[in-house]
């Protein structure tokens, strides 16, 4: 019997847990918890460190914080990569939006990711780049969900993949 052997995928992939727990504040910066052992990424009080040397994509899934319970906000909120090193969002920003207000016609109907990603290339990081998740919006309007109130939706992730350069 002959076996051919299959490549390996050049990529590393480690995946965080999203949290949110407290009071809820103006644009949350979310709690991550897990290991990262597959990458070279590091996370230290809720932030990720990831490295020069390799690219890297980041993909922050949310499924832990909701617009608010009033049927009349229809606000547009969004989910996103903060980079405190430069001060800045990296990559796309993902989509949570509120419905159309009760008895109007206006509102957000977006369709959309609730999904923020980004794709840092090796030669954009000069040593280390800090990174947090967050969501972009009011305390007033937003809620994060419970297993006592949406057991489907209470997890969110952070995917970290590292790609070689």
């Amino acid at each position: 019997m002959t076996f051919i052997e299959r490549p390996a995928a050049p990529f590393k992939v480690d995946f965080l847990r999203i949290n949110y727990t407290g009071t809820m504040v103006n644009n949350p910066v979310l709690e991550l918890s897990g290991t990262l052992d597959n990458t070279s990424a590091t996370l230290l009080n809720d932030r990720i460190t990831i490295y020069s040397g390799s690219h890297w994509r980041i993909e922050f899934s949310n499924g832990i914080i909701a617009n608010g319970d009033n049927p009349n906000v229809s606000d547009l909120y969004h989910a996103s990569i903060y980079d405190e090193t430069n001060s800045t969002i990296l990559g796309q920003k993902g989509i949570l939006s509120g419905g159309v207000p009760s008895g109007t016609s206006t509102g957000y109907l977006t369709r959309g990711s609730a999904r923020a990603s980004a794709l840092v290339l090796d030669g954009d990081i000069s040593t280390s780049l800090t990174l947090r998740v967050q969501i972009e919006g009011g305390a007033s309007n937003l809620n994060a969900r419970t297993a006592s109130n949406e057991t489907r939706y209470q997890y969110g992730i952070v995917k970290i993949m590292e790609l070689p350069a």
